[in-house]
């Protein structure tokens, strides 16, 4: 938990231990005009580096830089950092599920990184001034006693996940992967180190031209003997000696088309 040096995040301890027992607060870190409220789960991927003065490394998930890997890999990007290299730059060479939280008093500088791919997820809220962040869904809306985002869950029943950071809870967002954010300063933006590139000769040059060769795609598809849903799973069915089929079918805007295909 990121806010004020004089906040009342301690007045949370009691709380957190009574709803989930397996947390245990760690430290209280100070950085300038802020502080950093930590607390963790008993867990061999949750491992910390003091180094400098008072600098502090934390991660959990599974850190690697080249053959390094955890706690060496944390000491690793200790002595980068000391010689004058930035978070962003050693973001380059740093692979696996993680979560990276860099601390240094003396600068006031709080800097969380994600991983390139979004393999570990992480979660952030705000509430009475202060950055809530964690790599626990359930725990965040636990602790605010966050609503359920309606919309939230239409898109997780329709598509498998909510989008554009939302989650199923009102007020909780999904850090992006490859992101680096500068808690302790209110309203900072987020940057983002990197991004997945298409590499295509065909790509075409706007949404629209996207939108139109999907369904020029889909249409021929339909109307390909080869690929007609019906008769492709019937073969099957035939070989299967199955002469009896059930269909059932979704919400998804597709299902009537591919259910009359197969009837």
């Amino acid at each position: 938990f990121v806010g004020p040096a004089d906040g009342h995040r301690t007045a949370l301890l009691p709380e957190l231990i009574g709803r989930c027992r397996t947390i245990e607060f760690v430290e209280r870190l100070d950085a300038g005009q802020n502080a950093v409220w930590i607390y963790r789960t008993p867990s061999p991927n949750n491992y910390s580096l003091r180094f400098g003065a008072d600098r502090t490394l934390i991660a959990s998930g599974t850190l690697m830089l080249g053959r390094a890997r955890g706690a060496h890999a944390l000491r690793e990007i200790a002595d980068r950092l000391m010689a004058g290299e930035g978070l962003a730059s050693i973001f380059a060479d740093l692979r696996g599920p993680f979560s990276l939280l860099s601390i240094d008093p003396a600068a006031g500088d709080i800097l969380h990184l994600t991983d390139r791919d979004g393999l570990m997820r992480c979660y952030q809220t705000a509430q009475d001034g202060q950055v809530l962040t964690s790599t626990s869904l359930l725990l965040l809306a636990s602790l605010t006693d966050a609503e359920v985002d309606g919309q939230g869950v239409q898109e997780f029943v329709h598509g498998g996940s909510a989008v554009g950071g939302r989650t199923l809870f009102a007020g909780i967002s999904i850090i992006p992967a490859a992101t680096l954010s500068a808690l302790a300063e209110s309203g900072a933006p987020r940057q983002v180190l990197w991004r997945p590139t298409v590499q295509s000769p065909y790509a075409p040059d706007s949404d629209e031209q996207i939108v139109a060769r999907m369904h020029q795609m889909f249409a021929t598809a339909m109307d390909t003997e080869l690929l007609d849903p019906g008769k492709a799973f019937g073969t099957e069915a035939l070989k299967a000696g199955q002469k009896a089929v059930v269909v059932g079918r979704d919400g998804r805007l597709s299902g009537p088309g591919l259910a009359a295909g197969l009837i």
